[in-house]
């Protein structure tokens, strides 16, 4: 079976639009080629062997996201579905970039794994490790470190939105306290909060590939049998509150179940919200500060923001 793969160039601010342009015309997946992400870990003691930059590469240059089509009878019409929709991202008021989309054919066997030739071993926070299970290398004495496997599921310890979770769980989750992950993913989160001692933990998420990736990557860190997995509308199923909840979504689902995620912290509870680029903090802000959470802050990598807020007494 031939597939082909797409690539679009696009300034940081337009690749979330440009991921769900992609999805929509049918990718099988897609894959963010970042140069300032590779920079920064070329720069990170200890990570430089794990990066190769090419030549050319420029820090601030634009990002380029990469997704894979089946050749059938309708391709050329969703190749041209995205250039339309691509070439209207600046109608809507991101600074979009150049917008460029090309093509080309690649083997049945070579969409499947390109996209993890993009993914090594890297280090979040103080103590976490990420490493990619096609990967052979050791972790460092005191690092916790997360073996995965994503697949297709959100959730590689890559982008900005995830480090900035997993950066905050590390410094306000203590041993024992309970956890909820929304929208769990690859299920990196809830791994995470295991590791530094969480329990019991909860992952909930509304995508069916979500639930059996997160699955997956907990029996590969030996979790399975610590965490419940649900497979449903978000906090549907959830009724016994904890005292940290995980939402690395998007502002518009956020602030969906901002209600109905309240209810389930505990007094002094914490809840991160992530997956909100900057235009919306204000938004999100906003309505965390009005269901009655204390904001403790706003954490910011790039274009992209986590609100740490807690209930009261």
């Amino acid at each position: 079976m031939e597939w082909i793969e797409v690539s679009v160039s696009v300034q940081r601010e337009a690749v979330e639009a440009t991921c769900a342009i992609l999805m929509e015309a049918g990718a099988a997946g897609v894959a963010i080629e970042d140069p300032a992400i590779l920079f920064q870990r070329r720069e990170q003691p200890g990570d430089w062997d794990y990066v190769d930059i090419p030549e050319d590469a420029n820090r601030e240059g634009e990002i380029i996201i990469k997704a894979w089509l089946q050749q059938n009878a309708w391709l050329a019409e969703a190749i041209q579905q995205i250039k339309n929709e691509v070439a209207k991202l600046a109608e809507y008021g991101l600074d979009a970039g150049s917008c460029e989309v090309h093509s080309e054919a690649v083997e049945d066997k070579d969409w499947a794994t390109a996209w993890k030739a993009y993914y090594k071993p890297i280090r979040v926070g103080k103590r976490l490790r990420i490493r990619p299970i096609w990967e052979e290398s050791e972790a460092a004495p005191g690092e916790l470190e997360i073996a995965l496997d994503p697949g297709l599921a959100f959730g590689t310890g890559t982008h900005p939105t995830t480090q900035l979770c997993l950066r905050s769980l590390e410094d306000y989750l203590k041993p024992g306290d309970s956890f909820l992950d929304v929208g769990c993913g690859s299920g990196i989160l809830t791994i995470a909060a295991g590791l530094l001692g969480a329990e019991p933990m909860t992952a909930v998420d509304i995508d069916e590939l979500a639930v059996h990736s997160t699955r997956d990557n907990l029996r590969l860190n030996q979790m399975q049998d610590r965490v419940r997995i649900i497979h449903g509308n978000l906090v549907d199923q959830i009724h016994q509150p904890v005292k940290i909840v995980t939402a690395n979504i998007v502002a518009d689902a956020i602030l969906r179940l901002l209600p109905d995620i309240i209810p389930l912290l505990l007094p002094q509870g914490i809840l991160i919200t992530s997956g909100i680029i900057t235009t919306r903090e204000e938004e999100i802000v906003e309505a965390t500060l009005a269901l009655g959470l204390h904001v403790l802050e706003v954490r910011r990598e790039g274009d992209w923001v986590a609100v740490l807020a807690q209930k009261s007494e």
